[in-house]
């Protein structure tokens, strides 16, 4: 049952995302020499106040991802 769930899990993890999340694409010529705020996020440093928010936003993200499926499932079902 757990090996069920963490495998489907993985398998709706953003289905049609095109960009790379590691920035191995090419920015355009105004901004290569910029730090994109995306690509701070690694080097900056993880405080108590950036761990809760980070921790909130994930936990409602996931929350209202989930809810919204289970309310598709139902919907097909009716």
């Amino acid at each position: 049952m757990l090996c069920f769930i963490f495998t489907s899990t993985a398998s709706f993890a953003q289905p049609t995302w095109t960009l790379d999340p590691f920035g191995k694409e090419k920015k355009p010529e105004k901004y290569e020499e910029k730090v994109l705020g995306s690509e701070k996020t690694a080097t900056k440093k993880f405080t108590p106040v950036r761990r809760f928010i980070q921790n909130n936003v994930t936990h409602y993200n996931y929350y209202f991802n989930a809810n919204n499926k289970i309310n598709e499932v139902i919907e097909r079902a009716k």
